[in-house]
């Protein structure tokens, strides 16, 4: 039998990623965090926060050393990095 469990109220759609270890989402659109559910502690804790209006799509490498996102409302474009988010 497979059983649902709630982690949060609400997690903005296709910003999302699943690790080996947790799954790291955005806490809203606006000016958001970056928050993790950690599977073992089955705790959310903040790992990061982030300027602007976020857009879809959060993927977090495999060391679990960098997160990439996108940002709406500019027209021009920046790759930014995050360090030790985690």
């Amino acid at each position: 039998m497979v059983r649902a469990i709630r982690i949060v109220d609400s997690v903005c759609p296709q910003v999302f990623a699943v690790a080996e270890r947790g799954i790291y989402f955005f806490s809203g659109w606006k000016n958001p965090s970056v928050r993790r559910f950690h599977f073992a502690t089955r705790q959310v804790a903040t790992v990061a926060n982030v300027q602007g209006l976020t857009a879809w799509g959060l993927s977090v490498s495999t060391d679990r050393r960098w997160f990439l996102h996108s940002v709406l409302g500019k027209e021009e474009s920046n790759l930014m990095t995050v360090e030790k988010f985690w």
